[in-house]
């Protein structure tokens, strides 16, 4: 029997930076000690707005295939057009520039993403599983056409008899984007196999969760613990601290052991079928 846990590897990019529109002339003229400037947007740069800036040497914008304004949460800030940076002929005069280019967002995305395949590859490595990826980002995770496709090929590829996903009613938008790309492909393959999902931070992130299936993980709750601590991205002792070992103490009372975890299995009526 195949058994397939399914849940996204993502990535989070933390950045501060400033949405302007334009940099009025004389602005920043005469900053003796301003070295480095990261403009994010397109705004209009006017003339002397950087002048005499004579430690000024690297000037950084982004680029436009970073742009996605569909998460507010993360990228209310990047809700613009990049496509160039607008300066006046004098804006940086009298300012050693040396370089003014792009900030590669993208490739900064592709290393933070092998450092995270890399903790879920450590991870699964400790359960004995094999590791799958998709091509969803942290905090940009999207349902469309594409992604319903993707998923529903990749599970009809794989043939799992059981797959564990995200509960779709949770706070956190990643996680009920992939519980509900799961719910669609576990329908159109014509419920082929089982679907169950699991809770994280119930009442915090996961809500209106009610198990109909407990798992009792006493023997097996050390090995959970040093998979879940091979995300080390994640920062989690105080996440497990503060939220999943009081739940899988409380889970353990529910079913009369000492430590256990929750799941809803999906069951659709017959007439739904």
């Amino acid at each position: 029997m195949s058994f397939f846990f399914f849940a996204f590897t993502f990535i989070l990019i933390s950045c501060v930076l400033f949405k302007i529109v334009e940099i009025s002339s004389f602005a920043f003229s005469g900053c003796t000690k301003l070295d480095t400037l990261a403009i994010l947007g397109m705004p209009i740069i006017d003339d002397y707005a950087f002048s005499e800036c004579p430690q000024l040497i690297d000037v950084f914008c982004l680029s436009e295939k970073v742009i996605s304004a569909e998460d507010r949460e993360l990228r209310e800030d990047y809700n613009l057009d990049v496509d160039a940076l607008v300066a006046e002929e004098h804006a940086f005069f009298n300012s050693d520039i040396k370089t003014l280019f792009e900030i590669d967002v993208e490739a900064i995305i592709t290393e933070a993403n092998k450092e995270k395949e890399a903790e879920a590859k450590a991870a699964c490595k400790v359960t004995g599983a094999r590791p799958l990826f998709l091509s969803q980002i942290d905090g940009s995770t999207e349902i469309n056409k594409e992604r319903y496709q993707e998923m529903r090929e990749m599970l009809e590829r794989e043939k799992p008899d059981v797959v564990i996903t995200h509960w779709p009613i949770d706070g956190h938008r990643d996680h009920a984007v992939c519980g509900v790309l799961v719910l669609d492909a576990w329908k159109r393959l014509g419920r082929c196999f089982d679907l169950y999902y699991f809770e994280v931070m119930t009442g915090s992130q996961t809500q209106m969760f009610h198990p109909t299936d407990f798992v009792d993980i006493t023997t097996t709750r050390d090995r959970k613990h040093k998979a879940c601590y091979c995300h080390e991205s994640q920062s989690l002792q105080g996440v497990m601290e503060d939220w999943h070992i009081p739940m899988e103490r409380f889970r353990g009372i529910e079913c009369r052991c000492r430590f256990a975890e929750a799941f809803v299995r999906h069951v659709e009526p017959a007439s739904m079928v």
